[in-house]
């Protein structure tokens, strides 16, 4: 949030108790001069950080789960989970690119062309299985971020726990 510095603590006491534990942070501006440019390079910081720090809880999370829990790390585990419609909030690599498979009948994502309902012969190559797996997960309501390095290479935060039969 922009603004002037008397305003801003003003501003931030209307709003309702939900919307002010999401703020992140504030710089102060005129706003009778500001540009579009100068407000991007002063909020720039303030979302650096915001990534940084929600990244780094995301992970945290993921990692303090017991195993069975709402935790999916690795390719496997994660590729389980969207085919279940399980991920809430997938944690991919900044960087990287996975091939992988799909199947041209119900979508299904894989690491070989094989496994699918549908036969081998359905199966076609993705260039980025990473990107199918967050496209689905997009699609399915669940969030995506990017973190530096996330555990297993990829890793995911659950709605609910996978069974056991879910994992193999």
């Amino acid at each position: 949030m922009g603004g002037h510095a008397d305003t801003i603590p003003q501003f931030l006491a209307t709003l309702p108790p939900d919307l002010r534990d999401r703020f992140t942070g504030s710089f102060l501006a005129d706003t009778s001069t500001m540009t579009p440019a100068r407000v991007r390079a002063l909020a720039a910081p303030i979302i650096r950080d915001w990534v940084q720090k929600s990244g780094q809880q995301l992970i945290t999370r993921i990692r303090q789960e017991p195993p069975g829990g709402l935790a999916a790390t690795g390719l496997a585990a994660c590729l389980t989970a969207v085919r279940r419609r399980a991920v809430h909030t997938l944690a991919v690599p900044a960087q990287g690119v996975v091939p992988g498979f799909a199947c041209r009948r119900c979508g299904a994502l894989g690491m070989t062309g094989t496994g699918c309902a549908h036969g081998d012969s359905a199966a076609f190559a993705v260039p980025d299985l990473i990107e199918e797996i967050a496209a689905s997960t997009l699609h399915d309501g669940g969030q995506v971020q990017a973190v530096p390095d996330p555990p297993g290479g990829i890793a995911a935060y659950l709605r609910f726990p996978l069974s056991r039969s879910d994992s193999t």
